[in-house]
């Protein structure tokens, strides 16, 4: 296996000579000075990276992997966004649907007290186990006696 992290120049001395792979070859000072072949190195490399994973905590670890996430994340969020404003000029801003499990859902404009301002958004009723939803089944009631049109 080989890792570009290894390959000359040396990433701690700089050292790009022909004897890069023999032992004393490089800086006294490099951590590859007293090892010779590639294969000792990625070993010892190996080492050196499990041995900071197990020194992390599991929120860290777990801090990290959600941090791997984060672009899927944005996606979904930027696809979320761009599927509200469709479904918005469909019904208007204020407007209702019913999903087929019987949520009712209204696309609003937000009233700015998140973190993350968005143009559009939508609020539900509660999903069957939730507490609570975000639209209260009184006026989801009155939406759906009022044909899904926008109540003003």
């Amino acid at each position: 296996m080989s890792n570009s992290i290894l390959q000359p120049p040396c990433i701690f001395c700089a050292y790009n000579d022909e004897d890069y792979w023999e032992a004393a070859s490089h800086a006294k000072t490099c951590p590859w000075f007293a090892v010779g072949s590639e294969s000792e190195r990625e070993g010892r490399l190996r080492d050196v990276v499990s041995q900071r994973k197990t020194l992390m905590t599991e929120a860290q670890q777990r801090l990290v992997k959600l941090d791997l996430r984060k672009p899927e994340i944005e996606a979904y969020y930027q696809e979320l966004e761009q599927t509200v404003a469709q479904v918005a000029a469909e019904i208007g801003l204020n407007g209702y649907f019913e999903a087929p499990d019987g949520t009712v859902y209204k696309i609003v404009k937000p009233s700015g007290r998140f973190v993350l301002f968005k143009d559009l958004d939508f609020l539900r009723t509660k999903r069957e186990g939730e507490e609570r939803g975000t639209l209260s089944k009184v006026e989801a009631d009155k939406a759906r006696a009022n044909g899904f049109k926008p109540l003003l």
